[in-house]
């Protein structure tokens, strides 16, 4: 039986849906184009950056192994952008 349950799988696939969603709307912002996003259309670009760097924080969080306020930090670099863009959908 596992004796401590750690989070790193789980912090891993959260980093990478944020990478591969900043990437998406890097690469492909036509893609949030719909009247749906029309709030948060102008900060596309940003999001897209803030949650690359978000996913790859993360990332690196979870490999080094940072202290707990490390953690804190990256989890917040990963969860603005993702609020933001679930605040933009009516």
């Amino acid at each position: 039986m596992l004796s401590r349950l750690h989070g790193d799988t789980l912090r891993l696939a959260v980093g990478l849906f944020c990478l591969l969603l900043g990437a998406l709307m890097l690469a492909a912002p036509h893609q949030f184009g719909d009247r749906t996003y029309n709030i948060i259309n102008v900060t596309i670009p940003a999001l897209g950056k803030i949650l690359v760097v978000g996913g790859m924080v993360l990332g690196a969080v979870m490999v080094l192994g940072f202290s707990r306020r490390t953690y804190v930090a990256a989890h917040a670099v990963a969860a603005v952008p993702r609020l933001v863009l679930g605040a933009g959908q009516p």
